[in-house]
């Protein structure tokens, strides 16, 4: 499912298409089982994922958009308004909000009109290389925010320790 969700994040919305650590996808959701595989789809598509607190308001998660910036934002049905909004304070399509949900699965655009559930594969890239691990971002995560406006940290591969087994 990882490398299902890798190939249409590759090829509906170019995430990793210029080269990895580029593209930030934004994951906003409570509770989803499928939110595991969408996570390590955006890695294995060559994007950075970046975790939103699903208690935000729409001005926070708007903030963090723009932050990043997001090419995508996937989020779970109960709160899509939130992200529908923070997307068109930021300019993005909704075509580019993906609503996951995991009873009964589902992952398609806002809209309805793109399905990103496929049967084509993106194999992803396995990283050995001690000082590309440590260059390669696939993680943006925030401060809680409790002195103040969340502060965004990259994290490189090496750091997360998800591909550095022999």
């Amino acid at each position: 499912m990882t490398e299902q969700f890798a190939h249409s994040f590759r090829s509906h919305y170019g995430i990793g298409e210029n080269g990895p650590n580029n593209d930030v996808v934004i994951g906003f959701s409570t509770l989803q089982i499928l939110l595991a595989p969408a996570f390590y789809g955006v890695i294995a598509a060559g994007g950075v994922w970046s975790a939103a607190s699903h208690s935000f308001t729409p001005p926070e998660l708007t903030r963090q958009i723009k932050q990043g910036p997001a090419k995508l934002v996937i989020c779970s049905p109960d709160i899509k308004d939130v992200a529908i909004e923070a997307a068109r304070a930021c300019g993005v399509p909704l075509e580019r909000v993906v609503v996951l949900e995991s009873e009964p699965w589902s992952f398609k655009s806002v809209e309805g009109d793109i399905d990103l559930f496929t049967e084509k594969r993106l194999t992803w890239e396995r990283i050995t290389d001690k000082e590309r691990l440590e260059n390669s971002l696939i993680v943006l995560l925030y401060s809680s925010g409790t002195t103040g406006i969340p502060k965004g940290q990259y994290f490189p591969a090496a750091d997360l320790h998800i591909w550095t087994r022999e």
